[in-house]
């Protein structure tokens, strides 16, 4: 019987200690803001004093970001550990609820001071100054954390293999290979002096001495877990850019050198700071497409909301409700702009669209093809070349010696032409790429495989 988990508690389990639990981070994030604020104000009053230098004025902004920072890692595994508890059904949904936490305590997270020095302290200045320095800040500590710290940690865990390698070798075993190395040393110089072009040959003859294999090497590396660090960066900077531009129009230029960067800074994280991770094919980015419209409609709404202190003071004239009415109006025109330019443009460009749909008629053309030749001898033989490549037919058994009643439906080899425009491979080992077939026989001229 399939185990159950019923509605009801899950959804208890939601309402009544991840609401509270989310609430609660978030009012800590509110209270970290404060302290950081208060702090701001004392460095100022200190700098007034001539106590401290007028470049201190920066130092709260960058421990905020600090805090941001570990306040993220701290907050990621509570999601986890509250999402594992939720106990989703389909890994779809435990994603999209668990994406769904981290966007919401991010974007407060991150954006709430400069919400709070924008409306509330309006003062632009500061809110250039505070946006300029959390933006920078966070990517050189996202580069740092992303970058440095995998491989720093794999340099570490190598050091650390080495020495219970070193350790576990007996007393006898290195005083032997202490010996080989002196001894080598001495001939090299006796010969140094005789025959320069025999030393570079002999400095190759190195004494035996423990080697790791590369996978041992990448056992030692931290793991890449998942691609949710990587959607979030993008997903907060995107914000940093179109939140507030007004106020910080470089930001879009700081974004465009730190992704330039993040190309080469990434590939050295796959390549050399994480163990190699498993790509995992999916149609679209899920959530994540949403959470990015979502933020540019309320991108929107604050910078139109940014306007109305400007426009009372450039026209001193107009009330506030018709400076309201005249900024709901110009907010409805952008978010039908938006519309129309989502509908306008296609998610897949055409060129690419018209080769799908070539491929898929090319591969019907080919089965129905295929399956006209079953019905009409039951097999089909190849016009020459190596076959290594199979297809899957509805077809009735064969008489073959090598096949037995536990495997009634044979499946035939093909041309090497009629599997390439099928796309269905097998590969070097034998096994196959299809989900319904299986492999029976595989050389290098014959496939043989049965419909499961």
């Amino acid at each position: 019987m399939e185990p159950y988990y019923a509605t009801w508690k899950r959804l208890a389990f939601t309402y009544f200690v991840s609401v509270p639990a989310i609430c609660l981070c978030l009012c800590v994030v509110f209270c970290t803001m404060l302290c950081i604020f208060e702090l701001q104000e004392a460095v100022n009053k200190f700098i007034k004093k001539g106590y401290l230098i007028n470049a201190s004025r920066f130092l709260p902004q960058v421990l905020l970001a600090l805090c941001i920072s570990i306040l993220d890692i701290i907050y990621k595994r509570i999601a986890v550990w509250l999402n594992n508890k939720e106990n989703y059904r389909e890994q779809e949904n435990y994603e999209n609820n668990l994406i769904f936490k981290l966007v919401l305590f991010q974007f407060v997270n991150s954006f709430l001071s400069l919400f709070y020095v924008a409306f509330y302290l309006q003062d632009f200045k500061r809110l250039q100054e505070q946006l300029a320095t959390i933006f920078i800040t966070r990517q050189i500590i996202g580069n740092i954390k992303e970058v440095l710290v995998p491989y720093m940690y794999g340099k570490l865990s190598l050091l650390k293999i080495g020495f219970n390698m070193t350790q576990e070798m007996s007393p006898d075993t290195l005083q032997r290979q202490f010996s080989q190395i002196v001894h080598d040393s001495n001939q090299n110089g006796q010969q140094e002096s005789v025959d320069r072009e025999d030393k570079c040959d002999d400095k190759d003859n190195k004494p035996s001495t423990p080697q790791l294999t590369q996978a041992e090497v990448e056992s030692s590396m931290k793991k890449y877990e998942d691609t949710y660090e990587d959607y979030l960066e993008m997903f907060i900077q995107f914000g940093y850019v179109m939140l507030f531009s007004p106020a910080f129009p470089l930001a879009a230029l700081c974004a465009l050198i730190n992704n330039i960067v993040e190309i080469r800074s990434d590939a050295f994280k796959l390549c050399v700071g994480f163990q190699r991770p498993f790509a995992q094919r999916v149609p679209n980015i899920g959530l994540w497409q949403n959470a990015l419209e979502a933020m540019v409609c309320i991108a929107i709404l604050v910078n139109l909301a940014m306007m109305v202190i400007p426009l009372q003071r450039c026209l001193p004239s107009w009330s506030l409700i018709y400076i309201v009415a005249a900024i709901i109006v110009l907010e409805h025109i952008l978010v039908l702009q938006k519309m129309l330019l989502s509908y306008a443009i296609s998610d897949v460009p055409h060129w690419v669209a018209q080769a799908k749909a070539k491929l898929e008629y090319m591969r019907r053309q080919a089965l129905k093809k295929l399956e006209s030749q079953l019905s009409s001898d039951g097999k089909v033989h190849g016009t020459g070349g190596l076959k290594t490549s199979v297809a899957v037919a509805p077809h009735e058994p064969m008489s073959d010696p090598d096949m037995t009643e536990s495997h009634p439906k044979f499946i035939s080899e093909i041309s090497y032409e009629m599997a390439c425009t099928l796309d269905i491979g097998v590969n070097v080992n034998g096994s196959c790429d299809q989900d319904d077939v299986k492999v029976m026989s595989c050389d290098k001229d014959v496939v043989k495989v049965t419909e499961l």
